[in-house]
């Protein structure tokens, strides 16, 4: 007779780099002066990181999908919100669309129609199947639905 043995489930973890060059639309976050975390950023410039790139460790972070970028940085304080193109390696976040990638090219500064209009395609793609994505949902309180 065999005995199974439980055992716990590994932590969520932030995946190391793929080895293959990708090119990805997506949206970065940085504070009023097109900072993150120390990082001076300009539209129109790439910048280039060396070393290893992991998710939430290393590289230049940025999201694919639009509103997890208020996740990082918040509609205050002045922070504002770009179009960025990340390639080289990139490593993904399991928790939402949050990536890391050894080049980012900042493309265009976003006002809020724009990430609305950006946000809802891209929430249109992943029902239509176009993209891969985890969905998250919650709902607190005495009549919370959630889906």
């Amino acid at each position: 007779m065999t005995q199974a043995t439980q055992t716990e489930p590994k932590p969520k973890r932030a995946k190391k780099a793929a080895a293959a060059d990708t090119s990805i639309t997506a949206y970065k976050g940085m504070d009023k002066d097109m900072r993150c975390r120390g990082y001076q950023f300009e539209v129109g410039k790439t910048f280039e990181h060396t070393g290893a790139v992991v998710a939430c460790s290393s590289g230049f972070h940025s999201v694919e999908a639009p509103f997890d970028m208020f996740s990082y940085y918040p509609m205050r304080d002045g922070n504002r919100y770009f179009e960025v193109r990340a390639s080289g390696a990139v490593a993904r976040h399991d928790e939402d669309s949050k990536i890391a990638s050894a080049v980012v090219h900042i493309e265009v500064e976003l006002r809020l129609p724009d990430i609305i209009k950006r946000g809802v395609a891209y929430i249109l793609s992943v029902a239509k199947g176009n993209v891969a994505v985890s969905g998250h949902a919650a709902a607190t309180g005495d009549s919370g639905h959630a889906a």
